[in-house]
């Protein structure tokens, strides 16, 4: 594809070759999608075997640098031994066997130059063999007399196993005797360690029988702790209701209290009231009046008692907002504690990052805009158990980066 000009899809490379009684055309088709070529010989389709066969035909030989020199080869030419040049030569202008002949020239002189070396070889190992022979005679000579002496050698072999019967015989004899005694003092050292053996078999069966109880009382234990600790989680759960139940008493009876007091002062006013009423004469012309006093009274008692109502919810209101207000302390407070250990953790293990933090905080105002601190410090797991997740996820150089909204603050980090 690369000898095809840039923007075109193929090239065609056409070449006519002389052939007695019809010239022979070669084309080449270059494709560049897939780089392939195809190959025509007059104007048919052939494979490049085809065309390479028809080529040697005609003894053009494209590889041969004495018949077709390219530009780019003409210094592997002026590299060429005499031998490499000669057989060149001999391949362009001389028939294929001229150098078919030079070649089994070549091997012949070889086989010949071998089979002298293996001559030589030969007639070195003739001599070898006749001083082998010589040295043989002296070795006959040493083995009869080797043959005098293993015979003898094996007459007392054979001697030998009665010897050392008669030894093993002996020996036996001796062992046998020491075994006997040896018996007498382990049958009597057996029976005077047989109340021995019995103690330590009655101490290993009540070792065994405590080591069984001790694993029931060890799993009582264990059975009671868990009873004793949900007992006691659920007399906690008790004791906070109780106290909550306490607590709404004293408010009740603090309404309570004030409601009575409403009452009274409410008598009061009603036993004044009918006092004046008592002391008044009778006269029908007042009984509007009173009518509108006692529709008044039952306004104020009415207002009374909204007010009442309201004063009881927002009683309640501000018990739950000031629990509520607790339960956000005491969760800073933890949270405060666990950024805390964190920045120790983080001063102890990186040193350089925990310095970087205490300049940020210190330098804030350099910044145009927010300047985060790292990661390992903002994040905060509801359930320390699956912290372990966001350390497996993220890594640990992201945990503590330092994260800024502009470019310009980045930079101004960096450099301090």
């Amino acid at each position: 594809g690369l000898f095809v000009k840039q923007g075109c899809m193929k090239g065609i490379v056409e070449i006519e070759l002389f052939k007695s009684p019809e010239n022979i055309l070669i084309t080449r088709e270059i494709y560049v999608e897939n780089n392939a070529s195809v190959w025509f010989i007059n104007g048919k389709p052939a494979t490049l075997k085809t065309v390479e066969e028809q080529i040697a035909a005609l003894n053009i030989q494209v590889d041969n640098l004495c018949q077709f020199l390219p530009q780019d080869k003409v210094g592997e030419f002026a590299n060429l031994s005499k031998t490499e040049l000669l057989e060149a030569t001999e391949k362009s202008i001389g028939s294929p066997e001229m150098y078919q002949f030079h070649c089994e020239l070549k091997n012949f002189r070889e086989k010949q130059r071998e089979l002298e070396n293996l001559c030589r070889e030969k007639a070195t190992s003739l001599e070898k063999v006749k001083q082998r022979v010589e040295r043989y005679k002296q070795d006959v000579e040493r083995y009869h007399e080797c043959k005098r002496h293993v015979d003898l050698i094996e007459m007392l072999e054979r001697k030998r196993p009665w010897v050392e019967y008669e030894n093993v015989r002996e020996q036996h004899e001796e062992v046998k005797q020491c075994r006997n005694q040896v018996k007498k003092e382990l049958k009597r050292l057996r029976e005077m360690q047989a109340p021995w053996r019995r103690r330590i078999q009655e101490a290993e069966e009540n070792l065994n029988n405590l080591d069984m109880k001790t694993r029931d009382n060890t799993t009582e234990m264990r059975t009671i702790s868990q009873k004793c600790k949900e007992k006691q989680d659920a007399l906690e759960m008790k004791d906070k209701q109780i106290e909550e139940i306490n607590q709404a008493f004293r408010m009740k009876k603090d309404e309570e209290t004030n409601r009575q007091k409403e009452i009274h002062q409410t008598q009061k006013i009603i036993e004044e009231w009918q006092n004046e009423l008592d002391t008044m004469a009778v006269c029908e012309n007042l009984q509007p009046q009173i009518d509108a006093v006692n529709t008044e009274l039952k306004k104020l008692q009415e207002e009374k008692a909204n007010i009442d109502n309201d004063v009881s919810d927002l009683r309640a209101e501000k018990n739950n907002q000031e629990r509520e207000e607790k339960r956000i302390i005491d969760r800073l407070g933890q949270l405060n504690n666990i950024r805390q250990m964190k920045e120790e953790k983080l001063k102890k293990r990186f040193r350089d990052t925990h310095s970087a933090l205490t300049w940020l905080r210190n330098n804030k105002d350099k910044f145009k805009r927010k300047a985060f601190e790292p990661m390992m410090l903002e994040i905060n797991m509801k359930d320390s158990r699956h912290a372990k997740y966001v350390e497996n996820h993220i890594s640990s150089n992201d945990l503590r980066a330092f994260v800024f909204e502009c470019q310009e603050d980045m930079e101004t980090f960096l450099v301090e």
